[in-house]
């Protein structure tokens, strides 16, 4: 009877495990940030935690101005990175997605929330008026096909032109994505790449 008793222990844990629930955050209030919650393992995705400093030798090295450049190029590249153009095209993917092979699963993910607000601005009044419709043309229609194959608690979208002299587009998105390890196992075996493809364009 032990060996029941063994077998029934370790069906139970799979259970519990299949039906934890797995949460995704993702926010740019001050710095964009991804969060993966798996039951109460909280796990950060981007930015990655910071790497221990190492300990500095006796003769410290000599920064060239070229590791400078390198250095500035590459912090300017990591901060542009999640800007309004790539948020843009993560819509539209996860919009094709929606759309096709992963709409049943979507059926059984829940977006508990999805607060979008996009300042839009151009070189002049003309070029914002112009970029103002080309984006309510992209947000809007993506937007409503994502709230529609997903059941979302909490939504909100918003669009503005800022006519202001030198300002700049910008955004600010809250969003917090519901499932279970279980869909999440099914959504990887059966369209793994594609959705793969999509996480790692948060990354």
């Amino acid at each position: 009877m032990l060996w029941l008793y063994i077998i029934l222990g370790i069906l139970l844990l799979l259970l519990i495990i299949l039906i934890m629930p797995v949460k995704i955050k993702a926010n740019n209030e001050t710095d964009f940030s991804l969060i993966l919650n798996v039951g109460f393992i909280k796990l950060k995705l981007y930015p990655s935690a910071e790497k221990k400093p190492k300990k500095k030798s006796a003769k410290p090295k000599k920064k060239t101005q070229k590791t400078e450049d390198k250095k500035a190029q590459k912090q300017k590249n990591t901060k542009n990175k999640h800007d309004l153009d790539w948020l843009l095209t993560t819509l539209g993917k996860i919009k094709k997605l929606s759309e096709d092979v992963l709409k049943d699963f979507f059926g059984h993910i829940i977006i508990k929330k999805f607060m979008l607000s996009v300042n839009v601005a151009g070189q002049d009044a003309a070029d914002t008026a112009i970029r103002y419709g080309e984006l309510c043309a992209i947000v809007y229609p993506a937007t409503a096909v994502i709230t529609r194959n997903i059941h979302c608690k909490k939504f909100g979208v918003d669009v503005t032109p800022n006519f202001n002299e030198n300002a700049k587009s910008t955004y600010w998105l809250d969003f917090e994505l519901k499932t279970s390890i279980f869909w999440l196992i099914a959504l990887v075996l059966k369209n793994g790449l594609g959705a793969l493809r999509l996480i790692n364009d948060f990354r």
